[in-house]
């Protein structure tokens, strides 16, 4: 996932090298944690979400960013069509379940809240979440998120509480796992179902 908050033009050269994550990033197995599907790097879509002074920029696809042309199709769309100052959000998947490997549920995901628009992207899984009412885990976590911000434009702290406040109802509700490994992941312990996220809404420019 790659977030980028700038006065200067987004670059080419950095998206492009993103892209490569799509063959070489990392994920559980990576640290040693259990992971039962052989695939490397995050090979199974991508999205990039951006929104300037002149508008915004929304591409998804469900390829892998290396394998699809439209990914650099959109990278120079976007880098003509977003002047700075700019707020970019670009995310490549590592899909949980393989029947999930669709533009539709390739991050980030787009919603507009009264008359505001809102992007989201997460890394990690819910657990036994599944697809539940044609929603992926990361379409729910988006949601309850929304929900506990409301529609009002909130200053930064009272911008954090309610993320807080979202989160702590979704633990209590999906409580996490922790599994053993084979060795212990770089922070040390078990590892678990544990997750980041990275979401804007353009209309507060502000990150969480």
């Amino acid at each position: 996932m790659l977030g980028i908050v700038s006065r200067k033009p987004a670059s080419v050269d950095t998206l492009m090298a993103f892209r490569t994550l799509a063959d070489t990033g990392r994920n559980f197995r990576d640290f040693g944690c259990p992971q039962p599907n052989p695939k490397t790097g995050h090979p199974d879509g991508w999205g990039i979400a951006c929104q300037s002074a002149e508008g915004e920029f929304y591409a998804r696809g469900a390829l892998k960013a290396t394998d699809d042309p439209r990914y650099e199709e959109a990278v120079r769309k976007l880098v003509r069509v977003c002047s700075p100052p700019l707020i970019l959000l670009a995310h490549l998947r590592y899909a949980s379940k393989k029947d999930t490997i669709q533009e539709q549920y390739a991050h980030p995901f787009r919603k507009e809240v009264d008359g505001r628009v809102a992007f989201f992207a997460h890394n990690g899984e819910i657990e036994g979440f599944g697809l539940r009412d044609g929603k992926i885990d990361t379409q729910f976590l988006f949601d309850r998120f929304l929900e506990s911000l409301g529609t009002a434009v909130r200053p930064l702290p009272e911008f954090k509480q309610a993320v807080a406040k979202a989160k702590a109802g979704i633990e209590a509700e999906f409580p996490r796992k922790a599994r053993k490994s084979s060795r212990p992941c770089p922070a040390g312990g078990a590892c678990s179902e544990t997750g980041s996220s990275s979401s804007f809404r353009l209309e507060d420019s502000r990150w969480s």
